[in-house]
């Protein structure tokens, strides 16, 4: 269940990002943009500029995907936490055949933590999914651009780019966020 392992890792990931959003502190170093681009990179995503690795987002949200046995989850997050500006690239694999309209029910319905109506996620056209639905939580509001598909293999796939800013420097992170969703790719098989 790809989509169970994908709202878990984004809700914990922006939790995490709440959390450096109300102290400022951010969660990652300037050293930390050092380490491999992994999910960003396959998904075509480019971090602005001054943006910074937020390694121990990518932690709290992978221990908390590793809880899911029925999906290979891989995470990565870069912030600017000066300015408020968070986001989440998640890439998530089912290890299971099942439907996608069976996923996208399950997602929509964890969707509520983040603020989402899941209502407002689309059905499935084709076995494929690409919405971009808005997400509210304490303190960060944003977008999250969410498509699940089925792999060449019968297993359902998804990736989401979870975008959001705190009420520091609005219309930057906003202006950010667009030009980061806006980048997002489909995945490429593994």
């Amino acid at each position: 269940m790809a989509g169970a392992g994908l709202i878990v890792a984004l809700g914990l990931a922006l939790a995490a990002c709440g959390n450096a959003a109300a102290d400022g502190s951010g969660s990652g170093s300037a050293a930390g943009s050092d380490a491999p681009v992994a999910v960003w990179s396959k998904l075509k995503i480019t971090p602005p500029e001054g943006w910074v690795r937020m390694p121990k987002v990518e932690t709290a949200a992978a221990d908390a995907a590793a809880k899911m046995p029925s999906a290979v989850t891989q995470i990565e997050a870069w912030g600017d936490p000066g300015a408020g500006c968070y986001a989440v690239a998640v890439d998530s694999r089912g290890k299971n055949v099942e439907s996608i309209t069976g996923s996208v029910e399950r997602f929509a319905a964890a969707l509520a933590p983040l603020g989402v109506d899941k209502t407002a996620l689309p059905k499935p056209v084709k076995d494929v999914i690409d919405a971009p639905l808005p997400i509210k939580t304490a303190e960060l509001t944003g977008t999250v651009r969410v498509r699940m598909f089925r792999g060449a293999d019968g297993r359902p796939q998804s990736v989401a780019l979870a975008c959001a800013g705190n009420a520091r420097e609005p219309e930057r992170c906003t202006t950010q966020c667009q030009a980061l969703q806006l980048q997002l790719a489909p995945p490429v098989a593994p």
